[in-house]
């Protein structure tokens, strides 16, 4: 009943817990519905199924169209506060997003928005051109 404007704006996402889904459970719903999968970085570090990156990523990508959205963060735990919930989204980006050879655009989730990408910038433009291959 959505018109198909809105149709074309739908996408799921894997999420972070066991109990909910993996980009693997949420093929289905693409191969019967059409709705493209977001696939987060993250969250696939959290609840990877049977899954590598690699495979949930490519996975994820064949769902798309279009040049897909994916969402990257990373984890307040292990880069800033060890007693932060395992869920918890870094402030800053520590590090460097794997398209795999693939075109995409990248959400950042960081609470410091803005300042994270700019201070990521600056990082990626002080090191050699060789490393960012």
């Amino acid at each position: 009943m959505l018109s198909a404007n809105l149709r074309a704006r739908l996408t799921v996402e894997n999420d972070d817990r066991a109990s909910l889904y993996t980009v693997a459970d949420l093929l289905p719903i693409y191969e019967h519905t059409g709705i493209p999968t977001v696939f987060d970085y993250f969250h696939h570090s959290l609840n990877p199924g049977t899954q590598t990156e690699e495979e949930a990523f490519l996975m994820a990508y064949g769902t798309w169209d279009v040049r897909p959205v994916f969402h990257f963060s990373d984890s307040r735990q292990v880069h800033e506060d060890p007693n932060a919930r395992r869920e918890a989204h870094a402030d800053w980006l520590y590090s460097r997003v794997n398209t795999y050879g693939k075109e995409v655009d990248i959400v950042f989730e960081c609470k410091k928005k803005e300042q994270a990408l700019l201070r990521q910038r600056s990082e990626v433009h002080q090191q050699p051109a060789q490393d960012l291959m």
